[in-house]
């Protein structure tokens, strides 16, 4: 079984910590998901979780990171596709 991690919708403390570890010990997949998070925000965190574990991250918001983190990908949700 492929396990993955949803992120929570709110920030928790250290949480750049606490994803790092858990990528580190062999997470394969982890959704970031931070809706109502302002996209420097999300840029912050994702700056702060080790490069090597890029790839294995999924997108919710801000897809637009996508051009310079090389996420593994981005989740768009039907509403999503809908408007685009």
């Amino acid at each position: 079984m492929r396990h993955r991690l949803y992120t929570a919708a709110e920030a928790i403390p250290e949480e750049e910590k606490l994803l790092n570890t858990m990528l580190e010990q062999g997470l394969p997949w982890l959704h970031l998901r931070k809706p109502n998070h302002r996209l420097e925000e999300v840029d912050a965190l994702l700056s702060a979780i080790e490069a090597q574990y890029h790839p294995r991250i999924i997108l919710h918001q801000h897809w637009e990171l996508a051009a310079y983190h090389a996420v593994g990908g981005l989740l768009w949700t039907v509403w999503n596709r809908r408007q685009y």
